[in-house]
């Protein structure tokens, strides 16, 4: 059999034949050829030692190299619309669709004319504006739901819109807060409350959800507790943590017999509400049942947990204030007069307030002539709750403190004291004495 190959051949099997990829019996037809064939000899030659440039640029198109670059270009491309679109997508996500709104802090009114339904809102300073409001209806019943987004020029703090139902309207619920019943509306208050009332107490979370809704550890203070719950009749127990001063024993026992009310109503099964706490190193403790607070409010007190604006009435009844809570002053005053027992001629006097040693506000007085203060005259600070920070409870003006100064005729000033702690109540003066003089010094005393 004649093996001999010719050039043709031998050139298209030199690409394997380099690589290693040709049998022995070719590799034997190919060397035999290779001997005798100067050509394919020189192109073997070639392939295993590349031609050497001369340094002059060429133009070839290496079509890997450009294929390589193609798909990479098309693969940042690629990338990039992707991430456009994650972002677009997140965008959308964020300021239009949103999340549906907390009710902390979204204040709504609804106002319901024949068959239409409008809602005014506001976001108060939570960062939030209005994505969107989503209207629904089933059974009498208009169900909006607000959702909210990042506040941005797309998205404002207020907000208002409308429904038109199609049907008779008695119910109307935001974020799932009844606030307009039967032509009435309900504080958002109420609506929180009528939604957190509860057939059993067994559950400390959600007993405490709702003393948290009465906001009693911002009355009073912190305080532990205990459910009675082995057998009938079913309590729970507050025990306060702070040691109360004497007066403030009937503003607790005004504070707890209201919110103990509450707590009566909306747990059905809970019987009685006892607190406990010391008060002038005495352990002491009171109780309200279902028939206190029944006698107290006039009827039933389970009563009130028939319907929301029952709730709403039974806070009207309490005199809890919108909020939920008991309001512990209004347009109330405090006075602290002062007597200059001392050897000065006061000019005018000054003091700085602290409230549990955080300064609130400061005031002067001086004679409405500008004669002086002299001994045995008085001056006189009055204090009002605009004094102190917005939502100041009564209970925390245990922890008053002031500093005093005063300038005397010649306009020199003299600091009397720094911090001085003072328990202050509302309707009461307080009267002291200034005495002394500038060596050794001035001592304000209570009288």
């Amino acid at each position: 059999m004649n093996t001999k190959l010719n050039c043709d051949i031998v050139l298209d099997l030199l690409p394997s034949y380099v690589d290693g990829l040709t049998r022995e019996a070719t590799n034997e037809a190919v060397n035999e050829h290779l001997r005798e064939c100067p050509e394919c000899t020189e192109a073997l030659k070639r392939m295993k030692e590349p031609e050497k440039t001369d340094g002059k640029p060429k133009e070839e198109v290496n079509y890997l190299k450009k294929i390589r670059r193609r798909s990479l270009q098309k693969g940042f491309i690629v990338c990039a619309v992707i991430v456009a679109l994650v972002l677009a997508a997140a965008a959308f996500k964020i300021l239009y669709i949103g999340e549906v709104a907390r009710t902390e802090g979204l204040y709504s009114d609804i106002s319901v004319t024949d068959s239409t339904v409008k809602i005014e809102g506001v976001f108060d300073r939570n960062g939030s504006g209005l994505a969107r409001v989503v209207f629904s209806e089933n059974d009498s019943a208009v169900d909006i739901t607000i959702y909210a987004a990042p506040k941005c020029f797309l998205n404002e703090e207020r907000f208002s819109d409308e429904y038109e139902a199609k049907g008779d309207v008695k119910e109307v619920r935001v974020n799932g807060l009844i606030l307009w019943e039967n032509g009435e509306k309900i504080n958002q208050n109420a609506a929180k409350l009528y939604s957190l009332k509860i057939p059993y107490m067994g559950h400390i979370v959600d007993d405490l959800k709702i003393a948290e809704a009465l906001n009693i550890y911002g009355q009073l203070g912190s305080f532990a507790n205990e459910l009675h719950t082995a057998e009938e009749p079913y309590g729970w127990s507050i025990i306060f943590d702070e040691e109360f001063i004497p007066y403030r024993e009937n503003e607790v026992h005004a504070v707890m017999l209201r919110n103990s009310c509450v707590l009566i109503a909306l747990i059905d099964n809970l019987d009685y509400v006892k607190w406990e706490y010391r008060a002038e190193g005495e352990h002491k403790e009171y109780t309200v049942t279902a028939g206190d607070a029944s006698d107290f409010t006039g009827r039933d007190i389970k009563e009130f947990s028939s319907s929301v604006s029952q709730v709403q009435l039974l806070l009207e009844k309490l005199e809890m204030s919108k909020y939920g809570r008991m309001t512990l002053f209004t347009e109330e005053v405090f006075f602290m007069d002062i007597e200059n027992n001392s050897g000065a001629n006061i000019k005018s006097a000054e003091i700085d307030c602290y409230l549990d040693g955080e300064f609130v506000g400061a005031q002067g007085t001086q004679n409405a002539d500008n004669s002086d203060i002299s001994e045995g005259d008085f001056f006189e600070f009055r204090f009002v709750p605009d004094c102190f920070p917005p939502a100041t409870q009564n209970y925390e003006m245990a922890k008053f403190s002031f500093d005093l100064k005063f300038t005397d005729e010649y306009g020199k000033e003299y600091i009397v004291c720094k911090d001085k702690k003072f328990p202050v109540q509302y309707g009461l003066s307080y009267r002291f004495s200034l005495s002394g003089d500038s060596e050794p010094g001035f001592t304000l005393t209570e009288k």
